[in-house]
Parts: structure tokens; C-alpha cells; sequence
């Protein structure tokens, strides 16, 4: 479980007093956020002079995170210990947006000439013209929020007159729709 490594590591932690155990106590108290809450008890009980070892049973915070707590406290004090997750904004998107309008233009000029776009030619696409490297599922779902549906082919048929790709599905319900109300009115007028 603990390896005597940790264990040094730990005890080795010194505490700047930024603040006196008393202030870290009023402060736990007031606390709104749970996180700051725990971090500031666990740098209170330090304060108080309680073993890492203990700090860690009674906070539930691993040997990792008790030891960035500290760090965050010993460089900025309370403000150290603050949650700044909500701050976080992510990875930035992987296309920008002159990529993204481009790969959008281009898929709407193929689709105008009939040209069916799937989420691996959207991949090809971005690595060849853009250099990005996009993961399918991220294809297929920009290929949803710009309205298009995912296209499945439709096996030829000779009498069958062209069609535009898009529309087969749309085509088939509307013919559906038909069967079944001719076949509610042949039912309502017999």
C-alpha cells in the first residue's frame, strides 16, 4: 500500500504559514465549494500537525493529489487551494473555423452534384486538404449537424428512374405513407 518512498516523500512536505490554523478552520467552514472544502481541512489538519498518513484517511485525498494540495498552498495559500475546473475550457477544436467553412462548402458542392460524403472520405478529406487528423465519429457527426443523413446505398434497379442520393429515404416514406392511407381509404369505403 504505501511504500517507504511515499511515506518520505510525505512527511517531507514542509507547510508555509501563510495562515493560522484558526484562519484555515473559519475558512473550511465558509467554504461553498466541496473541493476547496476538503483540500482546505486537509491543510488545516496538516497545520495541526496530524500525519500525512492520517490526513489522507480522514480526507480521502491520494498521495498524488494531497501532495499538489500542499504544493498549491505552500505557492499561492488559499487562493492555491480554490476548484479551477470550472475554468477549464477543454482542447481546443481540432479544424478552425476557415477549415471547417471550407470542408463544409466543398461537401455541399459535391452534394449539389450528387456526390455522397461518409464520415471516411470527411477523415481522407481532413487529412489530405486541411492536415488534421479527425476520428471517424467525429466525421459522422459533423456530417449530422450540417443535415445530412448518414448515406447507406440503395441497390440499382434499371426501371427505377435516378434519384438524387439524398432523397431516397425521404422518397421511400412518402411512398409508404401512400400505401397506407389508400390502403385506410379502401378499408373506410368498403
Amino acid at each position: 500500500m504505501w511504500n517507504t518512498g511515499q511515506v518520505e516523500m510525505m512527511n517531507a512536505l514542509p507547510l508555509v504559514p501563510h495562515h493560522t490554523t484558526g484562519e484555515l478552520w473559519t475558512h473550511e467552514r465558509s467554504c461553498r465549494c466541496a473541493v476547496e472544502q476538503r483540500r482546505t481541512q486537509a491543510i488545516a489538519l496538516l497545520s495541526e500537525g496530524f500525519s500525512p498518513h492520517e490526513i489522507q484517511r480522514l480526507t480521502r485525498l491520494s498521495a498524488p493529489v494531497y501532495a499538489n494540495v500542499v504544493h498549491a498552498y505552500n505557492q499561492h495559500g488559499l487562493a492555491g487551494l480554490r476548484d479551477r475546473r470550472q475554468h477549464n475550457r477543454g482542447r481546443p477544436p481540432r479544424l478552425s473555423d476557415q477549415q471547417l467553412e471550407l470542408l463544409m462548402q466543398t461537401i455541399r458542392h459535391d452534394q449539389d452534384q450528387g456526390i455522397l460524403w461518409n464520415a471516411p472520405k470527411v477523415q481522407a478529406y481532413a487529412a489530405d486538404v486541411l492536415g488534421e487528423q479527425l476520428h471517424r465519429r467525429r466525421c459522422y457527426e459533423l456530417l449530422e449537424v450540417m443535415g445530412l443523413p448518414w448515406p447507406v446505398p440503395q441497390p440499382a434497379s434499371e426501371q427505377a428512374a435516378p434519384k438524387a442520393p439524398y432523397e431516397v429515404k425521404k422518397y421511400a416514406l412518402l411512398k409508404r405513407l401512400e400505401r397506407v392511407s389508400e390502403a385506410l381509404k379502401c378499408r373506410v369505403t368498403v
